[in-house]
């Protein structure tokens, strides 16, 4: 009787094959994507039905801790401490959860941004999340609006250089005041870069230690900028092959999207792609929804 009971249980949900079930859960994560700042019942599908039934639980898991999300843009304090011990915890108790994550978004708002050097329960996630092998490949760092990093070489030693950027492909820098270009150039392996809103890069003050050398440049491959045309300058100065410290290499760069938002924006862009030379494959400059009046122009596609 009790087996009767138990395989009714279950349902006939948990007599699918495991592939079917990852197909499910793959299908689940797409319709949130789309959407990821929302809250959708695809979300609360990914979360209830490893309660349901078992088999659902690792694939959901992958798509789940695939990337954290710490940091508050309204720069609540106790909430984003609280967020950091639980996640601390959870780790802790189930290291093998650190296995599915691959991207870390920080939200540095001007308001709470030391806390990426300070807070004791973020710097115990880090080791977990990268030792034993363990790789991040993709950053998001969002500023809200004016965010920047405060005391940048705390933030280099502590967080940056041991544990996020040995292994970072991809990095997006959303609503920054400013960044820091010696943090910038510690991404050696950096692939693909995204700027949105970012107003400058941050030269070391004259008197500032000085950071560890890198052995060669990051090799970028896909650069998009918008709202940035200073900060895309600065990125072709330091980038140019006859540059006094060139530690980011556009040699290699493929392809470029550039978002225009004033005319003055379109010589920052025929730089990039001076520099960039016969590497690059494909060009995309697209007026901006907030482009003035003088911003006059069509996206360009480059031939071969």
């Amino acid at each position: 009787m009790k087996e009767a009971a138990s395989s009714m249980s279950l349902g006939p949900i948990c007599e699918l094959s495991q592939e079917l079930i990852n197909a499910i859960v793959d299908i689940i994560y797409e319709d949130i994507s789309r959407e990821p700042w929302t809250v959708t019942p695809a979300m609360h599908h990914l979360y209830s039905y490893p309660l349901i039934c078992s088999a659902f639980l690792h694939r959901s898991q992958s798509h789940i801790f695939a990337e954290i999300r710490l940091g508050k843009k309204d720069g609540d304090k106790g909430n984003r401490s609280r967020r950091n011990k639980v996640l601390a915890k959870l780790l802790a108790r189930n290291p093998h959860l650190a296995d599915h994550i691959h991207s870390l978004h920080l939200t540095l708002p001007k308001k709470d941004n030391a806390w990426i050097h300070k807070d004791q329960h973020f710097l115990r996630v880090l080791p977990l999340i990268t030792d034993n092998g363990r790789r991040l490949k993709k950053l998001t760092i969002y500023g809200y609006v004016d965010g920047y990093i405060k005391n940048p070489d705390k933030a280099a030693a502590h967080v940056f250089r041991p544990y996020i950027s040995p292994s970072i492909s991809s990095l997006h820098l959303s609503g920054m005041s400013k960044f820091p270009l010696d943090i910038l150039k510690s991404f050696i392996r950096l692939k693909h870069l995204k700027l949105e809103g970012v107003k400058a890069f941050e030269t070391p003050a004259p008197f500032s230690l000085p950071f560890l050398r890198f052995e060669g440049a990051c090799k970028l491959q896909t650069v998009e900028c918008s709202y940035g045309a200073d900060c895309l300058r600065n990125l072709v100065a330091i980038g140019k092959p006859l540059s006094q410290d060139p530690q980011i290499d556009l040699s290699a760069l493929q392809s470029m999207k550039i978002y225009i938002d004033k005319a003055n924006d379109i010589p920052a862009a025929r730089e990039l792609m001076q520099v960039a030379g016969c590497s690059l494959r494909e060009v995309h400059l697209v007026r901006s929804h907030f482009a003035g009046e003088d911003a006059h122009l069509n996206p360009t596609p480059r031939e071969g």
